[in-house]
């Protein structure tokens, strides 16, 4: 599920602008995603695969950087996946915290803050 959550990251990172892994990594890691190059990496080619997101390569400062963006099909796949995780959260949010059990009533609580 998680993994999940981080490739709309990722797509959402690389349909704003082109990103490095390096770049990346650290916005996940800002978002509570600590994510190793060893797991990033083959994502990153996977998506790519699956015709998500085009690289390029690029020397910065003398190091060889991948940059990625979303293809129109990565864009495509982003807006979907985002209609359908508004609409479960929508739905999931909207049971009052009343019915909820004790421990879904603190999430609950915290998710819509």
């Amino acid at each position: 599920m998680i993994q999940g959550l981080v490739r709309l990251r990722i797509l959402r990172a690389a349909a704003l602008r082109p990103v490095s892994g390096v770049e990346l990594s650290r916005d996940l890691a800002t978002a509570g995603h600590e994510v190793s190059p060893g797991t990033l990496y083959p994502l990153l080619h996977d998506m790519e695969k699956a015709g998500w997101l085009k690289s390029t390569g690029k020397t910065v400062k003398g190091k060889r950087r991948r940059y990625y963006r979303a293809t129109k099909k990565g864009r495509v796949q982003l807006e979907q996946a985002v209609a359908v995780l508004d609409q479960f959260l929508s739905g999931m949010l909207a049971t009052p915290l009343a019915e909820a059990p004790d421990g879904a009533s603190v999430a609950l609580e915290l998710a819509r803050r």
